[in-house]
């Protein structure tokens, strides 16, 4: 009977440890809100970029080894450039146009859409390429980047044809709930 009975009482602590995790990640959020975003964003970046190279590895069958460099830049990317950009863009547009503003989300949207997305992904490509090339130990190339030609641009409209409808979708949710109350 013993055994029946610490189990419920891990089961019912397991529940509870995803609200704790999260009443600390919001608590820390207000707390630290620029470094708690710095981190969050930079280990997301290294598991996005983990995870792509783990599909890609599969996809090609290939026994090579992670990349862990690649790891570490996304990480640094993540931390120093993504979360605290984002975060301070972000307050920007608020302060910039507050909700009370007629169509503030249909113009948050577009201004996120049109001037922060392709600012951020040329930033992205700039910043990876420039921690790429310091760590070979030579100076920017930026003739034959893939990220600065052809591929690029490619990547800019894939995001803004995917993006666009889901990011509108979502804002409009949201008019529709500001609407009902």
């Amino acid at each position: 009977m013993a055994p029946a009975a610490s189990r419920l009482r891990a089961e019912s602590e397991f529940g509870s440890f995803p609200r704790r995790a999260l009443a600390q990640y919001l608590l820390l959020l207000k707390l630290y809100p620029v470094f708690t975003k710095a981190v969050s964003s930079g280990i997301l970046s290294a598991l996005g970029n983990l995870l792509a190279q783990m599909i890609e590895k599969k996809q090609k069958k290939d026994s090579q080894s992670l990349d862990v460099r690649g790891l570490l830049r996304y990480l640094v990317y993540g931390f120093f450039v993504t979360g605290p950009l984002s975060h301070y863009f972000y307050l920007f547009m608020e302060y910039w146009i507050p909700p009370e503003v007629p169509l503030a989300i249909v113009k948050r949207l577009l201004l996120d859409r049109l001037l922060f997305a392709p600012a951020f992904l040329l930033l992205f490509f700039l910043v990876i390429n420039l921690l790429e090339e310091t760590e070979k130990g030579r100076l920017l190339q930026f003739q034959g980047h893939p990220g600065l030609q052809g591929e690029g641009c490619q990547c800019l409209c894939r995001q803004d044809e995917e993006w666009l409808l889901a990011c509108t979708a979502n804002e409009l949710e949201d008019v529709d709930t500001l609407a009902v109350h």
